[in-house]
This record gives structure tokens, sequence and C-alpha cells, in this order.
């Protein structure tokens, strides 16, 4: 029995605490019984709950995978946890198990008696009912815990059954849009990496200057710069190929105010000017092979010093290496300013321009028009070396793009599209000769003396289909007696225009007379001029160095004033480096 100063004393305790200790050790089975129901519900929630997070987690990487499998763990791992905290947070309380007692039976003696004593009534009639719901409780307390099952219904666990099952068969089953997905992530990396390599191309070719001027306008490079990001935001390799297309055409169409020849001139002369036994010329054509304007620049005031210094012979084998230059490349001005270095070199060594014929250089108006040249090639060269830089780099640049474009379309990132370098081929020079033919001229002899002998000459050249000189030499003679003598015809033969440098013999022995008409010089008189440091025996040979330097000199002068075709030009001066490596 209760006593007054008991019921007191639970006033206040709270419904997760009994009011009573004889309450509830009365509820103890049932109590306990309350509590692994609930706890066992609480599981079957979080497995519910937890499955189906991962089930729909796993569905959407199904169908989105833009994230791994691992986050419908962790989706199903939080799902529970956030089951279980709630779970413990509403777990149930003494009033709930009072609640329990009355609905098996006790018919609200259960409550009754827990709500008296919770409020600690002191009147006899509060006693009398808490003492009889303690009773009662007491008398069913075993009866009540049978009474109440752990499992009130099953049919909620074969949801989480199926739940499981989906979240297996997830599992196991392969994804039917696996290979869709794989293509799509594919093709955006694919696009990611030609992006990539375009924002490398637009850095390239973005500031390319020629002559302090930008070979690219100002929208084409708005474009350019925004490609990148088109790229990899294309909605399929097609599109992206397409632009990349535009691009590519864009920067040939840049290209082809750039001369194309102007790479093959400097290959052409770097490739010609590294045989030459000249260490100047060979730094010259180290520094056009590499293209920079600087090593081009250094190289010329190199060579500029060399000349000064060389003597008479190695400025003659330089000249003819620069007028060989100049009938070797295409370019008019560059072919020009050639030849006015070439003519330079062999000033600068002239007594008469100031220069000596020794290894000390020349000086006075020689070295200036030699400095003057010398300028305006390095500037030539170098000018022309930055065009063909840029002009490579758009073509590295086109042809890069055109590979990405043919590899987004079809080949792809496996495709067999090489890059291009941007070389623009290599432009075999075709020179033929044609074989000079000339007919002989006829001249007449006019009248002697009876018995006398009159002799005819005539001359005719002969040219070629391309470019071959030809002269035809022809004779004739005739007799009478103070009549007219009729010339005889000769038949040309195709050969070189210059003079001879030594005097042939006749087959018997006997030597070819010739006469050269010409004018005298000043301090010159008579008939006859002798040439000094010739030999005077007939048929004895003059060596070519004594007007080798003489004859280019001529031959400069000649094609300054009467240019021959390049083609024919180069053969000229082939031929007098080819005397001069003998």
């Amino acid at each position: 029995m209760l006593g007054k100063a008991d019921l007191r004393g639970t006033r206040g305790a709270g419904r997760h605490r009994w009011p009573d200790p004889e309450l509830a050790r009365a509820l103890q089975p049932l109590g306990g019984r309350v509590a692994a129901r609930y706890w066992l519900e609480s599981a079957r929630l979080a497995l519910l709950w937890g499955l189906a997070m991962a089930v729909a987690a796993v569905a959407l990487v199904w169908l989105f995978p833009v994230l791994p499998p691992a986050v419908a763990a962790a989706g199903g791992g939080m799902a529970v946890l956030a089951a279980v905290a709630l779970r413990v947070y509403r777990r149930p309380n003494a009033l709930d198990v009072v609640r329990v007692a009355d609905r098996l039976g006790l018919n609200g003696a259960a409550v009754t008696a827990f709500r008296v004593l919770e409020e600690g009534a002191a009147d006899k009639w509060s006693r009398a009912a808490a003492v009889k719901g303690i009773a009662a409780c007491r008398r069913a307390g075993a009866d009540l815990a049978l009474a109440y099952p752990l499992i009130n219904n099953r049919r909620p666990w074969r949801d989480v059954a199926l739940l499981a099952v989906l979240l297996v068969v997830f599992q196991v089953v392969p994804n039917p849009l696996a290979t869709y997905w794989a293509d799509r992530r594919a093709e955006q990396e694919a696009l990611d990496a030609a992006a990539l390599e375009t924002s490398r191309v637009v850095e390239r070719v973005k500031d390319l200057r020629v002559s302090g001027e930008d070979v690219l306008a100002g929208e084409i490079k708005r474009k350019l710069a925004g490609l990148p990001r088109e790229i990899k935001n294309s909605a399929d390799r097609r599109e992206a190929a397409n632009k990349l297309e535009q691009a590519r055409w864009r920067l040939d169409e840049a290209r082809k105010i750039i001369d194309p020849a102007v790479q093959q001139d400097l290959r052409r002369l770097a490739d010609m000017w590294k045989k030459i036994d000249s260490r100047g010329l060979q730094n010259l054509a180290a520094a056009l092979e590499q293209g920079n304007a600087r090593a081009i620049d250094k190289a010329m005031r190199d060579l500029n010093q060399a000349i000064q210094e060389a003597g008479g012979d190695q400025r003659q084998k330089m000249a003819a290496a620069l007028f060989r230059g100049a009938g070797a490349v295409d370019n008019p001005s560059l072919r020009r300013q050639l030849r006015d270095m070439a003519g330079a070199v062999l000033d600068n060594g002239s007594p008469a321009a100031g220069g000596t014929s020794g290894s000390g250089g020349g000086n006075g108006s020689g070295s200036s028009s030699l400095a003057a040249a010398t300028g305006a090639l390095s500037g030539a060269l170098s000018g022309m070396a930055e065009a063909a830089g840029a002009g490579t780099a758009l073509g590295q640049a086109s042809a890069t793009l055109a590979a990405l474009a043919h590899g987004l379309a079809g080949a792809g990132a496996d495709g067999a599209t090489a890059l291009a370098a941007g070389d623009t081929g290599d432009v075999s020079d075709v020179t033929a000769a044609g074989d000079g033919t000339g007919s002989g001229g006829a001249a007449d002899g006019n009248g002697g003396a009876a018995g006398g002998d009159n002799r005819g000459g005539g001359n005719a050249g002969g040219s070629g289909d391309r470019g071959g000189p030809g002269n035809g030499n022809g004779s004739g003679g005739g007799t009478g007696a103070g009549g007219n003598g009729s010339g005889g015809a000769g038949a040309g033969q195709s050969g070189g225009g210059l003079d001879l440098v030594y005097t042939p013999l006749l087959p018997d022995g006997r030597a070819n007379p010739s006469r050269v008409t010409g004018r005298l010089q000043q301090g010159e008189q008579g008939s006859q001029v002798g040439l000094d440091r010739s030999p005077t025996a007939l048929g004895a040979l003059r060596p070519y160095t004594e007007v080798y330097g003489q004859y280019m000199a001529r031959a400069h002068e000649s094609l300054s004033r009467e240019p021959l075709p390049p083609d024919m030009e180069k053969l000229v001066w082939e031929y007098f480096s080819t005397l001069n490596e003998d």
C-alpha cells in the first residue's frame, strides 16, 4: 500500500520515468515487450528507408551516371542513420506502456493509477484508485506481455524484401544504358581534349606579326579566342568538327596574303649557301634555316665583316654565290637586292671603288655601298623569315585543326590523321636548256684586183627553246678576176656566248687568224693593243682566273641592264660558280 509521502515524492518525474516503483514493477514484462516491438519496427523502417534510398540512387546512376556508384551506398547509409535517430528521439515512455496495458484489457485502470500517482493527489479516493489500478496491473502483467506480439503485421516486411531484391537486381543485371553513357562520356572527353588542343593552337597564332603588322584581323582573333569554349560546349562531335573546319578556313584565308614562295626562296638560299666554302655564308644559311630575324641580322653583319677582310678570290666566290642565289629565288625584290649585294662585293674589291685586292678590306664608296646593300638585304631576309615563320605557324595551325576536325567527325580518338608540319612542300626547280641552233650568215666579197682573194665572214646567233644561248660562226671565200666574190654560208653551233680565252690551232698546226674591231681607250694608240700577262705563243692557254672577276662583273652589269628570265639567270650564275669551284 502506498503512503501519502510516496505519492507526493513522485510528482514531476516526467513521462519517461515511472511515478511509482510498484506500478513500474507491475508493468515491467509488458514494458519490455513494448520496447522490443518498437526497436524491431525501427529496424524495419531503417532498412526500408535505406533500401529505398539506395534503389533510387542506383536508378539515377543508371539513368544519369553523373555520380559514382558509391553514392548509392552513401545515400542508403544516410537514410538508415536518419531513421534510427528519429526513432531514438520518439522511443516509447511509461505512459505509452500504460496505454498499451489499458488497450489489452485493463480498461483504464492503469492510466488512472498513472495519472493519480503523477499528480500526487492526497485524498483517499485518489489513493484508492491508484491502489486499485496497481493491483490490476500486477494481476495481469504476465498475460499482458503474452498478448502483445513482437510483429503485429508481416506485410510491411515484404516491402523491405522487395526493395532488397530490387537492389540485388540493379547490382547483377547490366545497365542497358551503359553503352550509351560510355559513348557520351567518351564524346565529352574527346571534346575536352579537342578544346584543349585548340586553345594551344590559338595561343600560337593569335599574336603573329610580320613587319610590325598583325597577320590576323581583329574579328578573326575574337572568333579564335572563343573557339575552345565553343568546342567544349558543342552538342556532339559533328558540331565541333564543323566549327573547327570554319576556323581552319579562316586561317587559310589569312595565310593567302603571305607569298608561298617566300619559304621556298629561303630554303633554296640556305641549301645553296651552306655548301659554299665561306663561314659567313654558312652562318647566314644556318640563320635562314632557323628563321630567326635576329640571327639573320647578326649573320649579315658578320658576312659584311668577312667580305671586307677577304681577299680578291674569296670575294669573287662570295659574289658568285650571291649572284647564283639571285638566279635561284622567285621574289623579284629579293633577287634585285641579292644582285646589288653581289655587285657591292665586287665593287668593294675594286681599286676604283676604294677597295683593295689584299686581305685588308675596302673603304670609301665601296665600303659604303657594301654597308647599304648589307642593310637592305638583311632587312629583306629578316622580313621574309618573319613571313615564312608566320606562314608556317598558320599552316601548322590549319593542319592541326583539320586533323582535330577529322578525328571528331569520323576517325575518333585513335584516328590515323597525322598533324601536318605546315610544310608547303618541296618544289623542285626545273630548268631546261634548249639546244641552240643558228644559221650561218653570208657575206659578199667586194671586187679586188685580178687574182685577188676575197673572203666573206658571217656570224649568226641561235637560241634554244628554254634559255640555252648559242652562237653560229661561218666563213666563206671567193676568188675572181676583177669580179665580185660571194661569201660562203656557215652552219652555227650551240655554245656559250663568252669570248674564247685561248687561241685555237687548226688541225694542220696553223693558227686561225681572227680580228676584233673595237675602240681605242684613253692612252692607247695604233691598230693593235697588247694584252698584259697573256701568252704570246699561238695555241697557248690563258688562265681563266685572270678574267674571271672581269667576266662576272661584266655579266652583272649586263643583267642589271637587261635581266634574263630567272631560269636563264640561274644557269649563268651556276656557270660562274662551277668555274670558281674548279
